[in-house]
């Protein structure tokens, strides 16, 4: 970018100080003055000397790509970048320093705003944010804002200190429940049940205590519980602020009301109101359940040396159940369990809310997300008019070496959430590359391409690299299932008879998994035929 002062940066220095003392007039201090150095260096010229031009869209490149490579900090931390930018945009519009061909201030302010919302919201999945917040955090409970302006005065090599083996520390990534599932978890935990049971109990005139301390036996009934877990449930109650004592009497807490309208809140409050619990036991349990559940599967109690108590402990809250001693996370207990797991050292990559995330994060995400991955990108592309192309995800995506099964997942959610009439020309743009195969196939199904204008040879050469990269991402059964959508027995055999044409290397190990594991005889063995007849005619050479 050119600047306006040319090699003098005096003149940049007096500009600076003047929009300095222009928001302390307006009583909004700039915390970051080299923010505003930055950004004036970086913006460009305007149609006459001495105009900053800025867009919407310059706001997204300055924020999202120059200042973190700047910087060397995560974009989640240099968003607050845009609470100066926003404030730079309003000096300059308001001292006619804007050049023509800007956005309005109004649009530039706006898009600041969101930027730093969404920088916010991308903490709770961006790794490289987590552990530099857990860093400067302590044992201190700080706000998002005051966590970025620790991070931002930090040093930079303090900075590279505490990113060093972040990869070993990080699982993921994990899909967190949304928040009807996690609502309606929480409802069903014992916990709540207890509360609000407990609550109705005490009615307007409240519970008679027995010596003014215990409840009376046959609120166990009411409850449903053992008479011995009584005063655990009463203190627990006490605890999280759901009832009182006055008076000798068990009273209801009127502004319980307002926690108890959002179950999940409710469930967090009595999470954190929990009696003293070996603390060792309870982090070392939570860990293990995330990685469980980032591996999708269930935790082994047995193996697991945990006091029954702290099991015991995190199932009454609803944040676990188990089937004998195979334990999992309920849909309200993974953020809150996450959260523990992250205090105790573990850094958890979480799906991005596709609201809120970047090209590349909604592409990082096809993994763990699957066939689901098309509902991300049909929300993704509400958030922005220029979000509703698929010529700049499959453009990003398409690098060669991203596996070829996520791959064919973007180009079938693209065509799903946008329609053939936006998908194909970005997609006729693989042909010919490294990701041929999937491209030819999908414009081949869709009508795209005349089958009769492309090569049998070509064709085969596709399917094979389909039915690997399916081989790889899905295990044997996704093949399997790509082999069984061509039709009964006799389309399988054509459809084999096309594939057994294949130069392609894996060739073979596609005929010979189908030979081995179809559950059609009659397919399996011409498989076998073929991809004995394969291996001889390349011997043969």
């Amino acid at each position: 970018m050119q600047q306006p002062w040319g090699t003098d940066p005096e003149l940049r220095d007096h500009l600076v100080s003047r929009f300095v003392e222009w928001a302390e007039r307006r009583r909004e201090p700039v915390e970051h003055v080299e923010d505003a150095i930055m950004a004036l260096d970086w913006s460009s010229l305007g149609p006459r000397d001495g105009a900053f031009r800025w867009t919407v869209r310059d706001v997204d490149r300055f924020l999202l790509e120059y200042l973190p490579d700047r910087l060397n900090l995560p974009e989640t931390v240099c968003g607050s970048g845009a609470l100066t930018l926003r404030l730079l945009v309003e000096f300059l519009g308001s001292h006619g320093m804007l050049s023509p061909d800007s956005d309005h201030p109004d649009d530039v302010v706006e898009r600041c705003d969101a930027v730093w919302e969404a920088a916010e919201h991308r903490s709770s999945y961006d790794v490289r944010a987590k552990a530099l917040f857990q860093h400067v955090r302590g044992d201190e409970e700080l706000t998002f804002a005051e966590l970025v302006s620790r991070v931002r005065t930090m040093p930079a090599d303090e900075v590279a200190k505490a990113l060093v083996g972040i990869e070993r520390r990080t699982v993921g990534p994990l899909r967190l429940p949304n928040e009807r599932e996690q609502w309606f978890a929480a409802e069903r935990a014992p916990v709540f049940v207890w509360f609000a049971q407990l609550r109705q109990a005490c009615g307007e005139d409240g519970i008679e205590l027995v010596d003014k301390r215990e409840l009376p036996a046959e609120i166990a009934v009411v409850l449903g519980v053992d008479v011995t877990e009584l005063p655990r449930v009463m203190a627990w109650a006490l605890a999280a602020g759901a009832v009182r004592r006055l008076k000798g009497r068990l009273v209801r807490v009127a502004a319980w009301r307002k926690v108890e309208k959002h179950s999940l809140n409710l469930i967090r409050k009595a999470f954190e109101a929990h009696p003293k619990l070996p603390g060792r036991s309870l982090a070392q349990l939570s860990t293990e359940l995330v990685k469980a559940a980032v591996a999708r599967r269930s935790l082994d109690l047995a193996e697991l040396p945990v006091s029954s108590e702290v099991v015991d402990f995190l199932m009454d809250s609803g944040l676990m159940f188990a089937l004998g001693t195979q334990a999992r996370l309920t849909a309200c207990g993974a953020p809150i369990v996450v959260e523990l797991a992250e205090r105790n050292g573990l850094l958890v990559r979480v799906l991005p809310d596709p609201l809120w995330a970047t090209v590349d994060e909604l592409i990082d995400a096809i993994p763990a997300a699957g066939d689901e991955w098309a509902d991300d990108v049909r929300e993704w592309s509400q958030a922005e008019p220029d979000q509703r192309n698929p010529r700049v995800l499959i453009s990003r995506l398409a690098t060669p070496d991203r596996p070829t099964a996520e791959v064919m997942v973007a180009i079938r959610a693209c065509g799903d959430v946008f329609g053939d009439r936006l998908t194909v020309p970005p997609v006729r743009l693989l042909l010919g590359g490294p990701h041929d195969g999937p491209a030819l196939l999908w414009l081949l199904r869709h009508k795209a391409l005349d089958e009769g204008d492309v090569p049998a040879v070509r064709v085969a050469d596709a399917n094979v690299v389909e039915l690997s990269g399916l081989l790889d991402a899905g295990g044997v059964s996704r093949m399997l299932d790509a082999v069984a959508e061509h039709g009964d027995t006799a389309q399988t055999i054509e459809f084999l008879n096309l594939v057994w044409r294949s130069d392609h290397p894996r060739t073979c190990d596609v005929l010979l998994v189908t030979a081995e594991h179809y559950g059609d005889e009659t397919v399996a063995a011409h498989a076998q035929k073929l991809a004995e007849r394969h291996r001889g005619w390349h011997t043969r050479g």
